[in-house]
């Protein structure tokens, strides 16, 4: 399952390390490079540094082929916003947006 996670802060991180652990294969977004700190060293999964709404970083994480997307910035609004993008543009069968 090819799964892309928007916010690494300590619940998109968690998330991370969890399905990577469980065999997904996890692309993680965030805006600030010194988030991906928060992942382990070793963590099997790949890291972008972009804004997460942003098409072009979308595109880049490969999200035509992702079974699910899950927003966890700590914006409310953002979430909600890449939650409706995955869903009705890219057609992503699960979306997740944490309020």
């Amino acid at each position: 399952m090819k799964d892309i996670i928007v916010g690494c802060g300590h619940m998109g991180a968690g998330l991370a390390v969890k399905l990577a652990s469980k065999g997904h294969e996890v692309t993680i977004i965030d805006m600030k490079k010194e988030a991906f700190q928060n992942l382990p060293k070793g963590f099997k999964g790949s890291t972008i540094v972009g804004f997460g709404i942003d098409k072009e970083v979308l595109e880049a994480a490969n999200i035509h082929m992702a079974d699910a997307v899950v927003a966890c910035t700590d914006s409310d609004e953002t979430n909600a916003l890449l939650a409706r993008i995955a869903k009705n543009e890219f057609r992503v069968p699960r979306a997740i947006a944490r309020l």
